[in-house]
């Protein structure tokens, strides 16, 4: 199985594309990678970024379409309001299971997102995905709600999914007591962990890995469970001193 990720491109490896693409193989399917977003950046962070022409995000998207038909959908960096459209249009004619990662700011506080393009985010592309996974600072955005329990994290969810989607995800790793928030057609779980490191990629890493597992055909809860399992591993595996005791606590 084909899984599409639409994001930026991060030079440095840390973040967007690359990390996308280690995510959904991971997962088991095959990683298709178009870019939407340019960007000049280090391990710091992005100084610079150039969007993607909308139709030459299409046109990527048309050649890789002619190898198969594509299984999953996730989205990162998009930017511009003009690329938003363009890829809730080609989605409305061809329904595909899609993650959206709300990408808005880099960690350094880099927009990734331009004026008035969240406005078309929430009003073109959530309507239309299975799973959003915005973290705290994305929740608050779209809400003005800034959660710090499980009810508040419920109440947000909540609000989001009356858009559209058909499950919230928030990332709660920054919390004095981390864990992961699931809101999924009403029901909640929630996946407790230690704190995450401080580096970049891991919401690019968890999107495109349960991206990946719905690819397959996987459950979103358990594609879910999986993909903040193989997180946890995979950046403990590379010294971020993670280690997650692999299980969820249904409420």
């Amino acid at each position: 199985m084909r899984c599409l990720s639409v994001a930026g491109l991060d030079p440095s490896g840390h973040a967007g594309l690359l990390v996308d693409g280690l995510g959904i193989e991971a997962a088991g399917a095959k990683p298709l990678l178009v870019a939407a977003a340019l960007t000049a950046q280090s391990s710091a962070g992005p100084i610079a970024l150039v969007p993607v022409p909308p139709d030459f995000i299409l046109r990527q998207i048309d050649a890789l379409l002619e190898d198969g038909p594509i299984s999953a959908v996730k989205t990162g960096v998009l930017f511009s309001s003009e690329n938003i459209l363009a890829l809730a249009r080609f989605l409305r004619e061809n329904p595909t299971p899609l993650v959206i990662d709300p990408v808005m700011k880099a960690s350094s506080g880099f927009s990734l997102l331009e004026e008035g393009a969240l406005a078309v985010l929430s009003r073109e592309l959530l309507p239309l995905a299975r799973l959003v996974t915005p973290n705290l600072n994305e929740v608050e955005a779209l809400t003005g709600l800034r959660p710090r329990d499980p009810e508040e994290m419920a109440q947000a969810c909540e609000t989001i999914s009356s858009w559209g989607p058909e499950a919230v995800l928030i990332k709660g790793g920054h919390l004095e007591k981390p864990f992961d928030f699931l809101w999924f057609r009403g029901e909640i779980r929630i996946f407790p962990h230690d704190r995450k490191p401080d580096r970049r990629g891991t919401g690019c890493a968890l999107s495109a890995s349960i991206a990946g597992r719905l690819a397959l055909g996987i459950g979103l809860p358990e594609a879910v469970a999986w993909g903040i399992d193989w997180v946890q591993r995979f950046y403990l595996a590379r010294g971020g001193g993670l280690k997650y005791e692999g299980h969820e606590t249904p409420i």
